[in-house]
């Protein structure tokens, strides 16, 4: 789980490419930001308004077992992409009994003759082969994280 999502939630904004804009609306505590913040994880690897402490990315309605994940995938340049992310935490051993860090982990796909192809596999080589989102930082992209033509699965 992500944020408040403890299940997957799947936001899809290619929906919306013919109008140009919308409107993400809802009440207080409905995930609004959430929504923007997965957005900003799976593209940068972080989120401006938790820097510093990626552990609050995970969902407190997880059980320890659950996996967080976001999924992000977009169109830039005539090219599809996928972005695949986990922040660190803690889960149970899968042998014996206590917790064990799951480390940050990335991965970077291209929609190739209809299958995915994967690009980098570690989180600096995805940074490194996305240039930072043509040289945006994270605190850019945050007042920036809906762009067309993407679509963010948060989180499994």
């Amino acid at each position: 789980g992500f944020g408040p999502f403890r299940n997957t939630q799947i936001v899809d904004f290619d929906a919306f490419e013919t109008d140009g804009i919308f409107l993400i609306a809802g009440r207080t505590g409905a995930g609004k930001s959430s929504v923007l913040d997965g957005v900003c994880f799976g593209l940068y690897g972080g989120v401006p308004r938790y820097e510093g402490s990626e552990r609050r990315l995970r969902s407190d309605h997880c059980d320890p077992a659950d996996p967080t994940r976001v999924v992000v995938e977009f169109t830039a340049g005539g090219t599809r992409w996928r972005v695949t992310r986990s922040p660190e935490y803690d889960r149970p051993k899968q042998r014996g009994t206590g917790m064990t860090t799951e480390p940050h982990r990335a991965q970077l796909d291209e929609w190739i003759d209809g299958e995915w192809v994967g690009r980098a596999a570690r989180p600096v080589d995805v940074a490194r082969a996305g240039g930072g989102a043509k040289g945006r930082g994270v605190g850019r992209a945050h007042r920036n994280p809906a762009r067309r033509g993407g679509a963010c699965a948060c989180p499994a």
